[in-house]
């Protein structure tokens, strides 16, 4: 499972991230901006909000699995 990873910032900073990343959907939701981006293969969404700050939410990676391997080779014992 995910986790999901927020930060805070200004809108300034937003704009500059975006100038290098792929859009994918934006909306106004009542005085806030909604964005769904994408930038070196993870998904972002970002809020910005009236007072000039934006929320930054992004996923962090996915850890590996940790799985036992069976050996069908190996007869139990």
């Amino acid at each position: 499972m995910s986790k999901l990873q927020w930060q805070a910032g200004r809108s300034e900073d937003l704009s500059q991230l975006l100038a290098t990343a792929e859009l994918h959907q934006s909306a106004a939701i009542g005085t806030a901006t909604l964005y769904h981006f994408e930038q070196y293969g993870r998904e972002n969404i970002a809020v910005t909000l009236p007072d000039g700050q934006t929320l930054l939410i992004t996923c962090s990676a996915d850890a590996p699995r940790r799985r036992r391997r069976i050996d069908s080779a190996v007869p139990p014992s």
